[in-house]
């Protein structure tokens, strides 16, 4: 259960919650333990992003893609949204429709550029990013690909 409750709050960073946390007298030393530990996690899910835009982003440097900036951010954009949803979950039927609907967005983004958005490297990393965001909130192992029944990328 305390697991399951820091798992819960990986991807919350309003100013309410951390205020709440931090005027909280009974325990204060867990709560900032649990809320040092939900930033770096956060960050790490925000590191893998921004190390994904960064590789599409050199790639368009020495070649021609058929994908733009904007097509960049929208998948960054995309992989954020799935991020800050998946934590509002409460079972595994809501994450599989997140992801669902995350892997729909990606298919139709990638068939827009041509299906050159989302190469075999791209394609793992958004994946991880997926697969681990489950796993973090306890509804998939991480050898579970719960992203190639609706993918076609």
């Amino acid at each position: 259960m305390k697991s399951n409750f820091k798992i819960s709050i990986l991807f919350l960073f309003s100013g309410t919650l951390l205020s709440c946390i931090s005027n909280n007298s009974k325990g204060e030393d867990d709560y900032q333990l649990t809320e040092k530990m939900t930033i770096n996690t956060y960050k790490k899910q925000l590191k893998k992003i921004e190390i994904l835009k960064k590789s599409m982003t050199e790639y368009m440097d020495f070649s021609d893609p058929s994908y733009t900036e904007n097509d960049i951010e929208k998948c960054e954009s995309i992989l954020t949204d799935f991020i800050q949803n998946i934590d509002k979950t409460s079972n595994r039927e809501e994450v599989l429709k997140i992801i669902q609907l995350t892997v729909f967005q990606f298919n139709e983004l990638n068939k827009k550029c041509d299906f050159a958005l989302i190469e075999t490297n791209e394609r793992e990393q958004i994946a991880e990013i997926i697969i681990e965001a489950g796993y973090l909130k306890g509804y998939n192992s991480l050898t579970e690909d719960v992203t190639e029944e609706w993918r076609e990328w």
